[in-house]
């Protein structure tokens, strides 16, 4: 409440919402829902990210994660630009490929051991537009790998 917002106006609760002179609340006083060819209130565009990523990842796995992958295949993954891709061997993140959407096991670090590793890729959209905790979860995804020597 008090912020403002690219509408022009400061997050309140103004009479008018809803095309009722009274009884209903609008976020801003001159949203777009009231005046087209504005700027979305700050409330509106947290519901519109929010609701996306309800319905689409942040991530897509290039590289299917129903079967084991070898040391050396190279495995890749789609996101939007600026999400930020972080991947880990066994739990432990592998720092130098953060950013990276495509790699290979065997280049991060995953021995040929004999024994079963797991490659995960955390993907988080950093957007600063959606504050709601609740609503934070939803951006971000994680994609695992089965590895096999």
């Amino acid at each position: 409440m008090g912020e403002t917002s690219p509408d022009g106006g400061a997050v309140g609760a103004y009479e008018g919402g809803g095309y009722h002179p009274r009884g209903l609340y609008r976020p801003t006083a001159d949203s777009i829902m009231r005046t087209l060819g504005r700027e979305f209130n700050l409330p509106g565009r947290e519901a519109m990210i929010a609701g996306f990523h309800r319905h689409a990842a942040v991530l897509t796995a290039v590289t299917p994660t129903d079967r084991a992958v070898r040391r050396g295949t190279k495995v890749g993954v789609e996101a939007a630009d600026g999400v930020r891709l972080r991947w880990s061997v066994d739990g432990r993140e592998v720092r130098r490929a953060r950013g990276a959407s495509a790699v290979t096991p065997r280049a991060l670090g995953v021995p040929a051991d004999g024994r079963a590793h797991t490659l995960s890729v955390r993907a988080t959209d950093p957007t600063d537009a959606v504050r709601a905790p609740e609503l934070r979860s939803g951006l971000t995804d994680t994609l695992t790998w089965r590895v096999r020597h």
